[in-house]
């Protein structure tokens, strides 16, 4: 109980300090904003994509089974290698001279 009390007495003594100088209330309403940016980032491409139509199996609400499974179906990245070498790449043997690999 008492990590409760200290928190409620931390957010009085804030208010306190936003009450007292008014121009700090910019910054919760900036936090606020960029929160709302960032979970419409994630939510708003779930509705264009259909992801939020019928995520649950069984018809009711989405469960966290459903989500992981979901997440589970979705396709991998591929995988990125490296191009192979060719005859065509450059080795430099001085600083001065470079010959295409393979010919010395």
């Amino acid at each position: 109980m008492g990590r409760l009390a200290r928190s409620w007495e931390l957010v009085r003594l804030c208010w306190r300090v936003l009450r007292q100088d008014e121009e700090l209330v910019v910054f919760p309403i900036l936090s606020t904003i960029g929160v709302l940016i960032v979970t419409a980032s994630f939510v708003v491409p779930g509705f264009f994509t259909g992801f939020w139509q019928g995520v649950s199996d069984e018809g009711g609400a989405p469960k966290l089974g459903d989500g992981l499974r979901g997440a589970r179906e979705l396709p991998a990245a591929p995988c990125v290698t490296p191009p192979p070498a060719s005859d065509s790449v450059r080795s430099c043997q001085s600083s001065s001279t470079c010959s295409p690999a393979g010919s010395t």
